[in-house]
């Protein structure tokens, strides 16, 4: 496989500095991820605690069953049960698995448990944790297409789904073959599209929810790996967290203070925080059986109450304690403590995180402290480019640098390039408009002593005129454009491929494009290859 590093800006100014090592360790992060004496004492200090191995090992193969166990995996959770310390991270459970920095951050997950098990001479293993628990329905139900270099939203046409879990919203089985069969449609055909499409279609015939279609996939492209699959809506998973969520919810007031203070100090050092959060919040979610909405449980001040935000509820002290060991499965954690019920449940050697993660996991290291934990190790995510042969070439037919495409776009260029088409049109239609418009105030002010109210037709006369020559001249402008209008697609393709949407290619592309072009080898080879954590970003020639 033939890749180039690039050291790209990340998302946010605070992921930069911190991929860079600009960041201080003890600020606002426990250990430096580059160092392996840090990583060491994080395997050392694991290893003198207790988790609830065998609970999580027994979900895991419960949970995965379904799905088709690799013998691999089989290894891993008995693995589990044992001494074996664990890489994790996370991603909400997008339609045919999402933009393709999901793929990219299970690639990473897969890549570092192996890395760091070579090293420490150690079972580590690779966990990715399905965010089921997110109720943002709008950013897991589309996919974008290329159609003619333009981009095209295909929303999955369910209805409004409120606040309920990911996990809990049903997969329509014929709304979703039929959406299927529409992106499909516009992958364009070769010699793998139906292998693809009866895939996709088997995966849907068995999948009851939107998870189960992300997991279902997500095991199948990554199922020799060992990679482990947990799904935190799952009201399994939320009965195995009971123990947590009474911690959570009784510090929850003290919880919000430490972060506060901690987004204190990241302003104090230039950077904004993320995480919106106030001393009221209890930093759990609880579900309301009957309309499977999440609800944030806030602290009435003065009381012993908790009450929904938003939301006609309230327990005493007495009734959530109650209902937090009767029923588990209606609370879940929020941005602020996933992290820490991640922790309690699992022995993390280290989490694998996008742009955002870093940032906003820097805002909690106090309350890990708080809670008698250690923030792990956190490795930024490895960051891909897929660069097809096609655009390759159009880069360099137009003389476009790669880099600056990647960072900037090409819009300024492909604007460059219509301004240089414009000097070539003739330029008479402005002083044809400067002489018809002096000649005609000058017919205008001959004409005023014969009739004061001519006035208004003169004005509304000479606009017409002018307004005329502007549609003319956009008219040559136009013909121009139909006349370059290759080059012009040129640009857009590699725009499009490049830097969609302003970003980069796997904030907004769907992996099925490029499985539906060039198979798997891709993501197999990404999984032979020897990249380096170190923050970089590779540009993959396909």
């Amino acid at each position: 496989m033939d890749y180039i590093k690039m050291n790209l800006p990340a998302l946010n100014r605070f992921a930069t500095d911190y991929m860079n090592g600009k960041l201080k360790k003890g600020d606002f992060f426990q250990y430096d991820w580059r160092m392996e004496s840090d990583v060491a004492k994080r395997a050392e200090w694991l290893d003198s605690k207790s988790f609830p191995r065998e609970e999580a090992a027994s979900y895991i193969e419960s949970y995965m069953e379904r799905f088709g166990i690799s013998e691999r995996s089989k290894m891993n959770i008995d693995a589990l049960r044992k001494d074996a310390l664990v890489v994790i991270g996370g991603q909400q459970a997008g339609l045919l698995t999402g933009p393709l920095y999901s793929i990219h951050k299970v690639i990473s997950i897969i890549k570092l448990a192996k890395e760091q098990s070579a090293k420490l001479k150690k079972t580590v293993i690779p966990v990715f944790w399905i965010a089921g628990e997110d109720h943002d329905y709008n950013e897991v139900n589309h996919v974008y297409v290329d159609t003619e270099s333009t981009m095209q939203k295909l929303t999955y046409p369910g209805p409004p789904t409120g606040k309920r879990m990911v996990s809990d919203i049903k997969l329509e089985k014929e709304t979703a073959m039929e959406w299927a069969e529409a992106v499909f449609a516009e992958l364009g055909e070769t010699d793998r599209t139906y292998m693809l499409m009866d895939w996709v279609e088997d995966v849907i015939s068995r999948s009851e929810t939107f998870t189960d279609f992300f997991a279902f996939l997500i095991n199948d492209l990554f199922h020799d790996t060992g990679l482990l699959l947990v799904d935190s809506g799952d009201p399994r998973f939320r009965r195995l967290a009971a123990p947590y969520y009474h911690q959570i919810a009784f510090e929850g007031s003290g919880i919000s203070s430490e972060v506060l203070k901690q987004q204190a100090s990241l302003r104090e050092s230039g950077y904004k925080p993320i995480i919106e959060i106030d001393d009221a919040c209890c930093n759990l979610f609880y579900y309301e059986p009957s309309t499977q909405n999440r609800i944030l449980l806030e602290r009435k001040p003065g009381t012993d109450e908790f009450v929904g935000k938003g939301a006609n509820i309230a327990f005493t002290e007495a009734e959530l304690d109650r209902l937090l060991s009767k029923t588990p499965e209606n609370f879940s954690t929020n941005v602020v403590t996933r992290p820490l019920l991640q922790e309690k449940i699992f022995p993390v050697l280290g989490f694998i995180g996008g742009p955002g993660e870093i940032a906003y996991w820097s805002e909690i290291m106090p309350v890990f402290q708080m809670l008698g934990e250690q923030m792990p190790p956190i490795w930024p995510r490895l960051s891909f480019t897929l660069l097809e042969g096609a655009i390759d070439r159009l880069l360099k037919e137009l003389n476009l640098s790669l880099e600056n495409v990647l960072v900037n776009g090409c819009s300024g260029e492909k604007e460059a390039y219509l301004e240089e088409l414009r000097k070539n049109v003739p330029n008479t239609y402005a002083a044809i408009i400067k002489t018809l418009e002096s000649d005609h105030l000058k017919w205008q002010e001959e004409t005023a002593p014969l009739d004061a109210g001519l006035e208004p037709l003169f004005e509304k006369n000479r606009q017409i005129l002018v307004n005329q020559l502007l549609f003319m001249q956009k008219k040559v402008e136009e013909h121009l454009a139909r006349k370059n209008a290759d080059t012009i697609g040129k640009y857009n393709r590699v725009e499009n491929s490049l830097h969609p949407q302003g970003g980069l290619q796997e904030r907004i592309w769907n992996p099925f494009y490029f499985l539906n072009h060039y198979g798997s080898s891709w993501i197999e080879a990404l999984l032979q290859e020897d990249l380096a954590f170190d923050g970089s970003h590779y540009v993959i020639y396909l």
